[in-house]
């Protein structure tokens, strides 16, 4: 086995115990909630992950937008 090959499997099995360890956690603290805290997380998360989407979506059309060259041209330019 390479030496390669064999830092991979480190690093792969210490992310494997890491997130299992995250999991692990995530479900005592979640326990410890009650049912309203859960659900406004679970609906906080799903509105800020779609106001990002959205965002991301919108930066994209006027990165497009400029790539197609509907932007301001030189000689639509204002000369001072």
């Amino acid at each position: 086995m390479s030496y390669r090959t064999t830092v991979q499997l480190i690093a792969a099995a210490v992310t494997i115990a890491v997130m299992v360890a995250f999991g692990l956690g995530f479900d005592k603290f979640l326990n410890s909630m009650s049912d309203d805290f859960i659900y406004g997380a679970a609906f906080g998360g799903a509105f800020v992950g779609l106001l990002l989407c959205l965002a991301w979506r919108e930066d994209r059309s006027a990165a497009n937008a400029a790539n197609r060259g509907e932007q301001q041209g030189p000689r639509n330019s204002i000369d001072l």
